[in-house]
């Protein structure tokens, strides 16, 4: 199935963006503004928050990781996609691929392990207000940051280990960008007759 012998060597083709010649210039330039405002206000969020000290509790310091998660989930689409506006190629390596889909998801579950951990920090605050510092102290919300992103990190990366076994068997992705269902589709061919 694989050319040369090595799924290295694998090239996928995404789906087409279907552009015209006079609309290539100002989707990309729309699409490099947008990624850019999207770093800038995440960027603006995080260095306020890490430099006005009156926001350094732990709500504000579990709200530090949204940004983080959010810009990271910005650099995992927009570099690739704003290549493929301007060279209207479309192909991706199979390992870009596999990258680009793992950032996908680690973005997304890294925003429902955020706001599960902020819940339970306003858990602590409602349920036990006079024990609220005592509780929630430096050590344990670095450790609660640290379990949630290894958590989140751990399911994803066991969820893309699943799809090393199995072999490749169309290279059209019919989305715009990698992400685990549409692996599974290009795999799922192949899956059905083992």
């Amino acid at each position: 199935m694989y050319p040369n012998g090595s799924v290295l060597s694998v090239v996928l083709t995404l789906h087409s963006l279907e552009l015209s010649q006079t609309s290539i210039y100002p989707a990309f330039i729309f699409g490099t503004v947008a990624y850019l405002i999207i770093l800038l206000c995440n960027l603006t969020i995080v260095l306020t928050i890490c430099e006005n000290r009156n926001l350094h509790k732990p709500m504000f310091i579990l709200l530090l990781n949204l940004p983080i998660s959010d810009a990271m989930g910005a650099t995992s689409l927009f570099p690739q996609l704003l290549y493929s506006i301007w060279s209207q190629d479309r192909s991706i390596s199979y390992p870009a691929c596999l990258l680009q889909g793992f950032i996908v998801h680690l973005y997304g579950g890294a925003s429902h392990v955020i706001l599960t951990a902020m819940a339970f920090d306003r858990y602590i605050a409602i349920c036990f207000p006079l024990r609220y510092g005592a509780i929630m102290t430096s050590n344990k919300l670095v450790s609660i940051i640290s379990v949630m992103w290894l958590l989140n990190f751990i399911i994803i990366f066991v969820l893309f280990c699943l799809l090393m076994p199995y072999k490749i068997c169309q290279v059209y992705m019919a989305d715009l960008v990698c992400y685990n269902p549409f692996l599974m589709k290009i795999m799922s061919i192949f899956m059905l007759f083992q």
